[in-house]
């Protein structure tokens, strides 16, 4: 994973993708595949890639709905929150808002 942030923070933005969707399909473990997921996710929204994005975006939601680990699951929801206000949908943001405000309740 750092290098693929290597090649996302010096804008090898395609090459960055590349290694991504590599890591993606070899991952065994859930959390790593959401990760890496996430990292695709960011990459695909720095280069306005939104066609790609929907569907990185679809894959995430799934994957907000099953996650255990809540520091992840709390990860996930913010980047679709963002995504969603950024994109102009703020109905759905304001049910990801509090579904994520139910999260951050249970963690304390």
């Amino acid at each position: 994973m750092e290098e693929i942030m290597e090649l996302y923070r010096s804008r090898r933005y395609e090459e960055a993708l590349e290694l991504c969707r590599r890591e993606i399909a070899r991952a065994k473990s859930p959390d790593v595949k959401v990760r890496l997921e996430l990292m695709r996710a960011r990459i695909l929204l720095a280069r306005d890639r939104s066609s790609e994005l929907r569907e990185e975006l679809e894959i995430l939601s799934s994957y907000f709905e099953e996650l255990r680990d809540l520091e992840l699951r709390t990860e996930t929801g913010v980047f679709l929150l963002r995504y969603l206000i950024r994109f102009g949908k703020y109905d759905e943001a304001i049910e990801k808002g509090k579904e994520l405000l139910e999260i951050l309740k249970d963690r304390q």
